[in-house]
């Protein structure tokens, strides 16, 4: 990988190529094929990794069944929970298509905490926010997840099929608000028991 490459990435254009360079010291550079799974949902991650080329899917797994939840691309950061606090990531991530990644383990962090530097407030502040976006988005599911695990029982498929409907009526609420007055309410009128299309109609 050339700093270039690295300039490309978003928040990155500006970077020295001193900057680069500790980044490449503190981060293991991965490729992954299409279906392979970087983060497994029960587990810690290996790292927080930053995207450098193609597409990874955050999904939430039960069984042989799976949700996805968020598609995310190059610049973005996945497995900082289990990289910055101890504890699984609740969410497992799969590459969409051929991906290359930067990881930052344990290791690295704890070396870029040892040495602040201009690299390690760059990746701190795209962490941050890479994990805001991701957040806003995920913030109704999570508190479903996390109730879930609170109780200490497996994921059923009626748990995974009531958070995609969580999922539905969150990106229904979205365009609603968006063709219409802001904090327009939708309903659930029709479904065919999966929680992977549904009718919505918007409350006046």
């Amino acid at each position: 990988m050339t700093p270039k490459q690295i300039r490309a990435i978003p928040g990155w254009e500006d970077a020295a190529d001193g900057e680069i360079n500790n980044l490449f010291a503190v981060c293991a550079e991965r490729w992954h094929r299409v279906g392979a799974m970087l983060i497994d949902g029960a587990k810690p991650a290996i790292g927080a990794m930053m995207i450098v080329s193609g597409e990874l899917q955050t999904m939430f797994e039960v069984g042989n069944m799976a949700l996805p939840i968020e598609t995310l691309g190059v610049g973005d950061w996945v497995g900082t929970v289990s990289t910055f606090e101890d504890g699984a990531e609740l969410f497992s991530v799969r590459a969409v298509t051929e991906s290359r990644v930067l990881v930052l383990t344990r290791e690295g962090l704890d070396r870029m905490k040892a040495q602040p530097s201009p690299t390690s407030l760059r990746i701190q502040r795209a962490i941050v926010k890479s994990m805001h976006s991701s957040l806003a988005k995920l913030a109704p599911l999570v508190s479903q997840v996390q109730r879930l695990n609170t109780e200490k029982r497996k994921h059923t498929k009626a748990d995974l099929i009531a958070l995609g409907f969580a999922r539905l009526t969150q990106t229904a609420q979205i365009a609603a608000s968006r063709d219409g007055p802001a904090g327009r309410g939708v309903e659930l009128v029709q479904h065919d028991g999966v929680a992977i299309a549904a009718t919505f109609r918007a409350m006046r």
